[in-house]
């Protein structure tokens, strides 16, 4: 990776003379960005191309260089691949497209070119992408248009992308942070994994922004996030394709619940990455990530205005985001009512464009605001200023930035941004935005990472008693509601009293349950009783019998095949508030707890939260109060925390042989003693590779 990132050579296959083409744009890059690196060129039809000399094959490179860039059609890939693997060169970036993203062939083509590059230990970018920068050398293996634009020595965020067209709308944003960018592609040989665990070891590199189709190699890309956390460096990512695939969806609500796209979601949250929901976002956040590199950061907001109605706006979009407004200090007040007599002192503070005007009062009252031990990050619009008016504006701003260590972030409001002002910002370095709510979003984001870096989720696991670990199966794939309930039980989980009555036999005179009870099927094969007609409300205990009975008849029509382990009778939990809680087993990430709304409100409300397990009880909070977003009940919380963390234990204590562990519903009963009491129960497992292997 240090080779194809940084390197000492570069060679570039099938180079042209031509600058307008993709074969040639490296070249003239290279020449302008005064590379310092060895260059070869190999076409055998040249002499020289953009002062180089030129070669007609790479194994007439009088070295073994560290990258070759093949810049050939799709058909001549592997025939030069083969030369530079003998030739001794292992690192690659390859622009053609005509693989796997072409079709049956080009994915076989793809794949032979995989198996040559891993039975030779080489890493690779692409292909079908628009090659790498590596901005500090000017290391510019790419066709991407405009590398040479303004280039700045301090930028400190890796581009990683596997769009080249998205890569370049990103570049062209935000070059000024940008100190590498890769074009990753298809990810045939080295994924988007192994590009952020090298960006991330890099101290120049203060963290990494990426967009990417698919997530290829899940436990990379977990490892990749996890170094990143350790080294407290974002990576934001924006990831294209949320849609739900049919075919996954399981027969459970918990299934259904957890798509893709929430999956992704629940381990990008563990591993403290940030979601991007756009390119403009993603921007925004690049620009963020540079500037808080070396400044504080908190979630305390100052808001420094000379319009009042923009202050307005930007505390609604605050509250959504996790953003406090906190107050200033009588201190801060006092000075800024002597600067600014006719004003209201305050935060958000509302200089009127009296203060504004003045360039000098606008630099004090943001030194001002900034002096404050409350506001560890501020935000100064600048209203609609333009020409000198816009200039005297930046120049405070600017001024008050060069004496500060904290966030200082202008926005650029409703007006050109080809003014004397608007450049003087980027010039000096600012984090200079021009979208209010989008950075409150994209603040609040890069904020909570900061808060979150390194944390650990394991810190007081919840372990299963050896009781209910005695119960849990050894060889079935599902279980009943009463061994189900039986584990539950052991595990400390509440459930309501009940008695299983055996098939085909009538019911005892006394049951010890106060009537009206509740009559469900006992079946391994049955995951959702009601759509078959296996629950019914029993009023009376001379009704039983007969409620068994008619169930029986209805079953036999609804549930053909089905095997029947008795019937359950339970006591009946009347009022609380219906929850869903759910554990499933993606293939990809590991296993997901979800809570949401339980019994008939699961499918229409679908008002779900999802974390990634282990899952200690501080993160089992942070779910819970996502879920409920205001709780102020600490007992009902805790009855709720200590659900969920037996639940997970279950789900430990039958690793890789779990499917999904589903409780819906689960009535949470308030009162002097809340309780969460689980009226149904379904537990599906897996066969694992190791039981599998035992068996044959």
């Amino acid at each position: 990776m240090a080779r194809l990132m940084r390197p000492r050579s570069i060679a570039v296959l099938g180079a042209s003379s031509d600058a307008s083409k993709y074969s040639g744009r490296p070249l003239a890059y290279l020449r302008n960005l005064g590379y310092e690196g060895q260059v070869y060129p190999v076409n055998p039809q040249a002499l020289e191309i953009a002062g180089y000399r030129c070669y007609p094959s790479v194994e007439d490179i009088p070295e073994v260089v560290d990258v070759a860039v093949i810049a050939r059609p799709a058909e001549h890939v592997l025939p030069e691949l083969q030369l530079c693997l003998s030739k001794g060169i292992r690192a690659f970036v390859v622009f053609s497209g005509g693989f796997a993203e072409a079709g049956e062939d080009g994915a076989v083509l793809q794949q032979r070119m995989v198996d040559l590059c891993r039975q030779a230990g080489a890493v690779m970018c692409g292909p079908n992408g628009t090659g790498i920068f590596e901005v500090r050398s000017g290391a510019a293996m790419s066709f991407m248009s405009n590398l040479d634009q303004e280039i700045t020595g301090g930028a400190s965020v890796a581009l990683i992308s596997g769009s080249g067209s998205i890569a370049t709308m990103l570049y062209q944003a935000c070059s000024r942070v940008l100190s590498c960018v890769a074009s990753i592609g298809n990810e045939a040989v080295t994924t988007a994994a192994e590009f952020i665990t090298d960006a991330v070891e890099q101290p120049q590199t203060s963290g990494v922004i990426m967009f990417v189709e698919a997530i290829r190699e899940p436990d990379r890309m977990i490892k990749a996030l996890r170094r990143a956390d350790e080294l407290r460096k974002p990576v934001a990512i924006l990831k294209g394709g949320r849609t739900v695939r049919a075919a996954k969806v399981a027969a459970t609500h918990t299934g259904a619940m957890v798509d893709d796209d929430k999956a992704l979601q629940a381990m990008l949250e563990y591993h403290n990455a940030i979601r991007a929901e756009s390119v403009e976002e993603l921007k925004l956040l690049a620009i963020l990530i540079h500037a808080s590199a070396t400044r504080s950061l908190g979630p305390g907001i100052g808001v420094l205005t000379p319009s009042g109605g923009t202050a307005v706006l930007i505390v609604d979009e605050m509250e959504q985001h996790g953003l406090s407004l906190p107050e200033i200090g009588q201190a801060t007040k006092d000075a800024l009512q002597t600067l600014i007599p006719q004003s209201s002192p305050g935060n958000p503070m509302d200089i009127t464009g009296f203060g504004a005007s003045s360039q000098e009062i606008f630099s004090k009252a943001i030194e001002t605001m900034l002096a404050d031990p409350a506001v560890q990050v501020l935000v100064v619009p600048m209203g609609g200023a333009v020409g000198a008016m816009g200039a005297r504006r930046a120049a405070a701003v600017i001024d008050a930035w060069l004496k500060t260590d904290k966030l200082l972030i202008p926005i650029w409001q409703g007006t050109s941004r080809a003014q004397e002002g608007y450049d003087a910002l980027l010039s000096a370095g600012l984090p200079v935005v021009t979208d209010y709510a989008l950075l409150m979003r994209a603040l609040g984001k890069r904020i909570a990472h900061g808060q979150r870096a390194g944390q650990n989720f394991v810190a007081d696991l919840v372990r299963l008693p050896a009781k209910a670990r005695d119960l849990l199966p050894v060889d079935a794939s599902s279980l009943n509601e009463t061994e189900v309930k039986a584990i539950f039980s052991a595990a400390g989980i509440d459930v309501p009293a009940g008695r299983l009555l055996p098939a085909k036999e009538p019911a005892p005179v006394e049951l010890g349950l106060v009537f009206p009870v509740v009559l469900k099927v006992a079946s391994r094969d049955i995951l959702h009783k009601a759509a078959v007609g296996g629950v019914a409300l029993v009023s009376h205990a001379f009704e039983l019998d007969k409620a068994v009975e008619r169930m029986a008849q209805q079953l036999a029509v609804r549930a053909q095949g089905a095997r029947i382990d008795g019937f359950l009778v339970e006591e009946m939990i009347t009022g609380g508030l219906e929850l869903l809680v759910g554990i499933k087993r993606d293939e990809r990430y590991g296993c997901l707890l979800t809570l949401g709304f339980g019994g008939g409100w699961t499918d229409a409300l679908r008002g779900t939260v999802t974390a990634l397990l282990p899952l200690d009880r501080a993160g089992m909070r942070a779910l819970i109060r996502r879920f409920f977003l205001r709780l102020d009940d600490a007992a009902v919380e805790d009855v709720i925390c200590n659900f969920l963390a037996c639940l997970a234990a279950i789900a430990d204590a039958l690793g890789e042989r779990l499917d999904v562990l589903e409780v819906n519903p689960v009535k949470l009963l308030d009162g002097p003693a809340p309780r969460m009491v689980a009226l149904d129960g379904v537990l599906t497992l897996r066969q694992c590779p190791s039981t599998a292997q035992a068996q044959a």
